[in-house]
């Protein structure tokens, strides 16, 4: 560089010795930007997930590719590669609302449904679609709503009203037709998932049968409910009789076999084989059940027989003494213990208290003769000085303490003596 060219030229120098090193670089970084994108462009395209590419050769007359491009990148050279892109999700077809599903069963009811039925192109048939020219439009999911039309009215006519909300054979039907409408549908190269049915109309006056129907199974229901009740209440009553039977019977019993014992207790003892009678008839026969189940006639029939022979017994009165002298004894016997008791109890008691007036004396007699010794006058006044209290704010004139705060010296003045 010489010293006189202007700033301009100097740098235009500098590039051209700096040329190789700086330059060409830049130019290849350049070349990548601009190359890439436009190759990928030219060369390349992209298909998008949920999608289905469908190329076609538009130079070399091959036509459509035999199969379908997934996501990602494939080869496409603008001018000779032609890319069809379907979509591969789920569509779905709806029969509701103005556009209801109106059908005619088997016993010529008109039944009214809501179906919807997911579809989608068949895997690996996209591009035989769009060598049938089905995609053009959309063509494919116009001729699948009508062919599915058709399938469901033909099918779902075979069940009838009534099967409708029937949850196990309309599945069982739906599941047939579902089978019928994917062959009829193989031929657009798409598939059904399912047929939904959603819901279920009849005309107003089937509603009003139906309700009818429903009403009379419930009334028979209820009625043979009712007749079950009506059963088991007459074998309850029927029971409750038999108990109510019973319990006159050994209360009518009971009450006669009280009465026996009573009079049979009166006396003071028995003979065995009446005490035996007696257990017996209260017992009853071991060998016959008693509950309110059983007839009882041969129960009472024995217990009778029992009865029988205690009254022979009575009416033979061989057991039988006499209570009344037995009582007077008794009452008499009752009167002098009584007597002899009450007596004793107040003599001991005037000995007693006559005990418990010497102790007394003799106690006040002892306590005197203390009090009267000088230990006791010396107890005495200590205990005078001890209970005796001054006021707070007292106040004296000499400044020494009175003798009043010496509790001896108190103490000794209250007994009158020196200490």
């Amino acid at each position: 560089m010489r010293k006189h060219d202007s700033p301009l030229q100097q740098v235009l120098q500098f590039l051209q010795s700096r040329q190789s090193k700086i330059v060409k670089p830049l130019l290849i970084a350049l070349a990548i930007v601009l190359v890439v994108p436009l190759s990928t462009r030219l060369f390349c395209l992209r298909i998008e997930p949920g999608q289905i590419g469908v190329r076609q050769d538009n130079v070399f007359g091959t036509g459509i590719a035999e199969r379908d491009f997934g996501p990602g990148y494939h080869l496409r050279i603008v001018g000779i590669h032609r890319f069809y892109t379907l979509d591969e999700r789920y569509d779905f077809l709806h029969f509701l609302e103005h556009d209801v599903l109106s059908i005619r069963t088997q016993d010529n009811n008109v039944v009214t449904l809501d179906v919807t039925i997911p579809f989608r192109i068949r895997e690996g048939e996209g591009h035989q679609l769009v060598q049938d020219g089905l995609h053009v439009g959309d063509a494919y999911k116009d001729r699948t709503r009508n062919t599915s039309i058709g399938v469901l009215r033909s099918h779902l006519a075979e069940m009838r009203a009534p099967d409708f909300f029937n949850t196990r054979e309309r599945l069982r039907v739906t599941d047939t037709t579902l089978t019928a409408l994917n062959e009829a549908l193989a031929q657009f190269h798409v598939e059904a998932e399912r047929i939904y049915v959603r819901a279920v109309f009849y005309r107003d006056e089937y509603e009003n049968q139906l309700q009818r129907i429903q009403l009379l199974q419930q009334e028979a229901l209820l009625d043979h409910a009712q007749q079950q009740v009506a059963v088991k209440q007459q074998e309850l009553d029927s029971y409750n009789q038999n108990t109510a039977a019973l319990e006159n019977s050994r209360s009518a019993w009971w009450d006669q076999q009280l009465a026996i014992l009573e009079r049979v207790y009166s006396v003071g003892f028995l003979q065995s084989d009446l005490l035996s009678l007696v257990e017996t008839s209260l017992v009853g026969r071991p060998d016959v059940p008693d509950d309110p189940t059983t007839d009882l006639d041969e129960q009472e029939a024995y217990r009778q027989q029992v009865s029988l022979e205690i009254q022979q017994h009575y009416q033979d009165g061989l057991y039988q003494l006499g209570t009344e002298g037995i009582n007077a004894n008794t009452n008499r016997a009752v009167a002098e213990i009584e007597g002899r008791a009450n007596a004793l109890q107040a003599r001991y008691q005037a000995q007693a208290d006559q005990l418990i007036a010497e102790i007394e004396a003799e106690r006040d007699r002892r306590i005197n003769e203390l009090l009267s010794s000088s230990g006791g006058r010396a107890l005495v006044a200590l205990e005078a000085a001890q209970r005796i209290h001054f006021a707070e704010d007292l106040v004296f004139s000499s400044d020494s303490l009175p003798f009043l705060f010496h509790l001896d010296q108190l103490a000794a003045t209250l007994m009158g003596s020196s200490r």
